[in-house]
């Protein structure tokens, strides 16, 4: 089957079986009043919402504590600030964790992951969270989880793995056939298919 668009007449069984870019799910939500907040994977819940029911969600769930008080492009940053379900990454927070970790501190995806999954806990916790996170890559354990929505990331890692081979060209080809296609989209060995068309 292939991609269809992303319309109202789209069944909610059909949508969330392709691949959609947050830029395409974004538009869509932006012209039907769908609210956009959140993760990818939160985005593409509201609309299956939607889809199958013909009107949005009624509210947006939110995790953690709220934090109406906290501005993190202005308040002072420490090491006891909490997390909370506003936080967001920048140069600002960056330049805290280089002042606290070392100028070879980075954000990564298994770190934002870590953040986004602990609201309340402090920025104390988060330093020590980013060490353990690159103790373990520097030493060759394996590699992170890679979160649901980053299903290209988890693609070309799986790839390139079983691979090694072939280059990260053969990979995004291979991927491109992929996500225009219904049903999960992770690596498999017969996708190596895609490259002899």
């Amino acid at each position: 089957m292939a991609r269809p668009i992303l319309t109202t007449q789209l069944k909610a069984e059909e949508f969330v079986q392709f691949y959609w870019l947050k830029a395409e799910l974004i538009r869509f939500c932006s012209a039907h009043s769908i609210p956009q907040a959140g993760s990818k994977q939160d985005i593409t819940t509201r609309i299956a919402f939607f889809l199958q029911n013909g009107y949005p969600p009624a509210t947006i769930p939110r995790k953690g504590k709220m934090s109406k008080g906290f501005n993190w492009d202005k308040d002072p940053l420490t090491l006891q600030t909490s997390i909370t379900d506003r936080y967001k990454n920048s140069q600002r927070v960056r330049d805290f964790f280089k002042e606290c970790i070392g100028p070879h501190f980075s954000f990564n995806v298994v770190f934002l992951q870590w953040m986004k999954d602990n609201t309340g806990r402090t920025l104390s916790d988060a330093v020590e969270a980013w060490i353990e996170i690159h103790h373990q890559k520097k030493s060759g354990q394996t590699p992170g989880k890679i979160a649901p929505q980053f299903q290209y990331n988890q693609y070309m890692r799986d790839f390139l793995a079983d691979n090694p081979r072939l280059t990260p060209n053969d990979a995004r080809h291979c991927w491109n056939m992929k996500r225009e296609q219904a049903g999960p989209h992770k690596y498999k060995r017969s996708d190596l298919d895609f490259l002899k068309g």
